[in-house]
């Protein structure tokens, strides 16, 4: 069975490294009850870093640079730009997109597209 990664913001200041129920049940990782948790999607950005739930990614689509949110909603993964379009294919999507940020630490990012 795979071991699902996992990372939490504490909702004031800090985000954690990744971490497993493994390691939670190890008590290699402890968080306060009222954190956000947010689950690895088992994808990776054009620069290789890993992209969580949570996180803002930017793409350029040759016409415009767009932003959004990774999301887990009705059973899939999607990201979803303040101007409300929505993205499902995210292999293909996120195989071009950049992580930038996450919206908890730069919530400011999502003011709108470029």
């Amino acid at each position: 069975m795979e071991n699902i990664k996992f990372r939490v913001w504490d909702n004031v200041d800090y985000m954690s490294k990744p971490f497993t129920l493994l390691d939670v049940q190890r008590r290699l990782t402890q968080f306060a009850h009222d954190c956000t948790v947010m689950r690895f999607t088992g994808f990776t950005d054009i620069k290789g870093v890993e992209i969580y739930e949570g996180d803002l990614i930017e793409k350029d689509d040759d016409k415009f640079v767009r932003c959004g949110v990774v999301s887990f909603i009705h059973g899939c993964w999607m990201v979803a730009s303040k101007s409300g379009e929505r993205y499902f294919n995210l292999h293909w999507y996120l195989s071009q997109a950049e992580v930038i940020g996450n919206i908890h630490q730069n919530p400011e990012l999502l003011e709108g597209d470029k």
